[in-house]
């Protein structure tokens, strides 16, 4: 498994995955019309991309998730600018690699590439039937907190890799505002490590939307 930051030739590959292997609902905002995926929101999931991690000035840095050389999901970072020194991620995963360990390599990877921009906690949230990704996060050491009814907010403190004046710098980049406090577009592809996770990356049940950390049901 590994991540390779988002471009317009992975921007096609991953809603070719979407498409094949996830509902709308799993992996992008409402879009209304009937069911599936329509022309319309085939155009709205490229779209939103486009604007929120390809942009000049984007708001996120978007990862696919390559398995086997072929997209089967994606993963974000999104600064959160009201809370210094955090970052938010989100994740989904195709239907076909569920049940696999592969969230528990992703959000390894996505915490190295936090830690490397100087972030000190990373936010996740999900809804209180999705056991599969509460397990995942909490394998990690994350503080699961239930807010209201139907969410549950989970936050990672982020260990220093080392002390030295790289990752300093990277601290310090990281709350400056910068591209929104992530790597431009063309940062080097950054891989996952570490071994199998202990459960799914979705609501509970093998077939369940497989998103988290999507405050605007995006990915």
């Amino acid at each position: 498994m590994e991540l390779r930051q988002l471009n317009e030739e992975l921007l096609q590959e991953l809603q070719e995955a979407a498409v094949r292997d996830a509902d709308p609902g799993e992996v992008m905002p409402p879009v209304g019309g009937p069911p599936g995926w329509t022309r319309r929101r085939r155009e709205a999931f490229v779209q939103f991309h486009r604007e929120r991690a390809l942009a000049p000035d984007p708001v996120e840095v978007t990862f696919a998730i390559l398995h086997e050389h072929t997209v089967v999901g994606a993963a974000r970072l999104e600064r959160l600018p009201d809370e210094p020194g955090s970052v938010e991620l989100g994740v989904w995963l195709g239907r076909s690699v569920r049940g696999r360990g592969m969230a528990h390599k992703v959000l390894l990877g996505l915490m190295e590439e936090a830690r490397s921009l100087g972030f000190r906690h990373v936010v996740a949230s999900t809804t209180t039937g999705n056991t599969a990704a509460q397990r995942a996060l909490a394998a990690l050491g994350a503080d699961l907190t239930p807010v209201g009814a139907t969410t549950v907010t989970a936050i990672l403190l982020l260990v220093p890799a080392d002390t030295s004046a790289g990752t300093a710098n990277a601290r310090s980049a990281a709350g400056t505002g910068r591209a929104a406090g992530l790597p431009p577009r063309q940062a080097p592809v950054a891989r996952a490590t570490g071994g199998p996770g202990p459960g799914r990356c979705g609501r509970a049940g093998p077939a369940a939307a497989p998103a988290w950390g999507a405050r605007r049901g995006a990915c």
